[in-house]
């Protein structure tokens, strides 16, 4: 904790959908906060949102990263609570020289809905940039062990934070 502010990097499944759990979590580590003595809550993610519904045009309750700024923007807190989005920025050019390093070779991908190609490696480098500015600690809404939340936590522990910074929150969807 630097000084009365507290970071936790929020890490999480896009089919994430249990957010009564997520909200528990969430709520706890408040509470922590709070009795740590902090003053203000920078909730780092990722701000992957669903997919809107596309009878009602609204986007669902899904999405570790999107119930998170749910949460943090529209719920009551004892004290205050700051989103910090890291957005990927899969449509951007790709970069060889960022990290990870994009191939040199061609490797951007195409959706099938609408056809716009992406970066695979976009995601990555959100993690890396949601890492990198810190944290001091963790959780992790991890539903069928996601890649992308994999990709995450592994780049926590090899900068050099340790287990105990980090929380597992683990799902499996009924299949």
């Amino acid at each position: 904790m630097s000084g009365d502010v507290l970071r936790l990097l929020t890490t999480g499944s896009r089919g994430w959908d249990d957010a009564n759990l997520l909200r528990d979590v969430m709520n706890q580590f408040e509470l922590e906060a709070v009795m740590a003595g902090a003053s203000k809550l920078i909730v780092v993610h990722g701000g992957a949102k669903p997919r809107r519904d596309p009878n009602t045009g609204r986007f669902p309750a899904r999405s570790a990263d999107h119930l998170v700024h749910l949460w943090a923007t529209l719920l009551p807190h004892e004290i205050e609570v700051v989103p910090e989005v890291h957005a990927a920025r899969w449509t951007a050019a790709c970069d060889p020289g960022g990290y990870p390093p994009c191939p040199r070779e061609p490797h951007r991908k195409t959706r099938p809905a609408g056809g716009r190609s992406y970066c695979p490696l976009a995601g990555h480098r959100r993690n890396e940039e949601m890492v990198a500015a810190g944290l001091d600690h963790a959780v992790a809404f991890w539903l069928d062990r996601s890649t992308g939340t994999a990709d995450c936590l592994d780049r926590i522990l090899k900068a050099g934070y340790s287990p105990d910074d980090v929380t597992v929150v683990e799902q499996r969807s009924a299949r």
